[in-house]
């Protein structure tokens, strides 16, 4: 979709070299990891070492056959929580899910919840289409975990949709709307934005075809596909679809003490 609120819509998908690290690389690293720094930066750049050079996160292992689902399931709830993870494995992780085709009952009470006002999850990572494009004919492709607090929220019984970025308590802008779930596939479109700064709060809703919503075809054409995300993976912890762009997300699962401090909710 064309807004920054929307980039979650498009991502792309990455193939890396199994390759393991070269030894003098590790020592490297290990070297790194015991500088002397003060107690909390160590522990913080040890973590992140470990992280990277463990074999959850070694492009051998997201490669390998027979584990191969839990240990990119692990890896990607690594990467949401931490951020620690090399982009090109998190591309690796999502690329061999997206190969597994898993089921996906249940989906959309995970999403969703079982009651409202439903389930919010943080954008984590995102890819664009020239990426994927790039993966796709042999390239290393690429992506990036995502620099701003962005959100959605998925909203079950009421099969509503919020997508928001959020400047904490200071600003946010949010476009609310109705979603349906069909297998891996869910529609959605956007009827409403929501306006806040500082103490002041409005809304307004929206018109077909303003900030990337359907738009109504003309007389005598077909109605055009809205945006969409086709579900890639989905459990307690993280969400992985596809959008309409072709390019790839992840989101991980927020809690109520982060929702309070990033401006989600009123503390």
């Amino acid at each position: 979709m064309a807004s920054t609120i929307l980039t979650s819509a498009h991502g792309g998908m990455a193939v890396i070299s199994t390759q393991q690290p070269r030894p003098q690389v590790h020592r490297l690293i290990t070297t790194h990891c015991r500088a002397r720094q003060p107690f909390s930066v160590k522990v913080q750049r040890y973590r992140e070492c470990k992280v990277r050079s463990s074999p959850v996160c070694a492009a051998s292992s997201v490669e390998a056959t027979g584990k191969d689902t839990s240990i990119c399931v692990k890896l990607l709830q690594q990467a949401a929580a931490t951020r620690a993870v090399a982009p090109k494995e998190v591309f690796a992780a999502i690329r061999k899910l997206e190969k597994e085709k898993l089921s996906a009952d249940g989906w959309a009470e995970k999403l969703g919840g079982e009651s409202s006002p439903g389930r919010r999850w943080q954008l984590v990572f995102t890819t664009g289409t020239k990426q994927v494009q790039d993966a796709l004919k042999g390239g290393k492709g690429g992506g990036s975990y995502f620099p701003l607090i962005a959100a959605q929220r998925w909203d079950a019984p009421k099969q509503e949709i919020e997508n928001g970025v959020y400047l904490g308590h200071i600003a946010s802008i949010s476009f609310l709307g109705p979603w349906a779930l069909q297998s891996r596939k869910m529609t959605f479109d956007f009827k409403r934005i929501n306006i806040k700064l500082g103490p002041w709060k409005f809304g307004f809703d929206l018109k077909a075809g303003q900030f990337g919503t359907k738009k109504a075809p003309e007389e005598g054409e077909k109605q055009k596909d809205g945006p969409f995300f086709l579900f890639i993976y989905v459990d307690d912890k993280i969400c992985v679809a596809r959008g309409r762009g072709g390019g790839l997300a992840m989101w991980g699962r927020t809690s109520p003490v982060w929702e309070a401090k990033a401006g989600l909710i009123q503390a």
